[in-house]
């Protein structure tokens, strides 16, 4: 059902909705026209009408991904469970490893994506001008011109500074999240292959079942950064 609406949703956004042979009318139907429910999920700092078109189809597209990757991730869940029938020790480690490679996963992702966006707020020439804040300070009211560009300039100050401090905390809380899970993830996958070494055969993991999980942990980590690569896009671009 969704992957059906977000299919839609795309065909909209490239003019490929109608059917032209099927259905006549007397105005155009390759329009490019993004619904609603795809340009409210964007701020209106990602998307104006020069990037609308990109950015919109952007979003629609990672969202195709998505459902595809949680299709395979799911599929592979489906075959270790129901065909190879494991055990409870079986089913908690592919569990175990999945989770523990979805928080390593992200939490790499989310240190990349608060560099990029320290260096889209590090720009020499970034502009506060267009910044809500500014816009809804009283600030503008004052008549005299130098009391009110001084106090502009320090509201401008300040709003960098709280900006910088705030991202500067949450890359640290973010890289200790990403030496955690790390190192979480890493001792699961040792802890795994210690205990098939001392198990016997009957409650060990067979190589088959070690390829799925693996496999599992490599769709999780395509699918993480498929959804990174989208909200780290409009620090990208605004960089060049």
């Amino acid at each position: 059902m969704f992957h059906r609406l977000w299919t839609i949703y795309l065909k909209s956004g490239m003019g490929q909705l109608i059917n032209q042979s099927k259905i006549q009318c007397n105005y155009p139907v390759d329009v490019k026209i993004w619904p609603e429910e795809v340009k409210n999920m964007l701020s209106s700092r990602e998307i104006n009408k020069k990037n609308e078109h990109k950015i919109c189809s952007q979003l629609v597209e990672c969202h195709l991904q998505v459902l595809h990757y949680n299709y395979h991730i799911q599929a592979i869940k489906y075959e270790y469970n129901t065909r190879h029938n494991p055990n409870e020790y079986q089913k908690n480690i592919m569990k175990q490893l999945c989770h523990s490679m979805y928080k390593k996963e992200t939490t790499e992702q989310e240190v990349h994506f608060i560099q990029q966006q320290i260096n889209y707020y590090n720009l020499s020439d970034q502009s506060f001008e267009d910044s809500s804040l500014l816009q809804s300070t009283s600030i503008h009211s004052i008549e005299n011109s130098l009391i009110r560009q001084h106090l502009l300039n320090q509201y401008k100050d300040i709003i960098a500074q709280s900006k910088t401090f705030f991202l500067n905390v949450r890359m640290t809380i973010a890289e200790e999240q990403q030496d955690k899970y790390k190192e979480i993830h890493d001792l699961e996958i040792k802890k795994m292959w210690l205990d098939r070494h001392i198990m016997n055969h009957q409650e060990k993991l067979p190589l088959v079942m070690i390829d799925l999980i693996n496999e599992c942990c490599h769709k999780i980590h395509e699918c993480i950064q498929c959804i990174y690569k989208f909200k780290i896009q409009p620090f990208l671009s605004s960089a060049l």
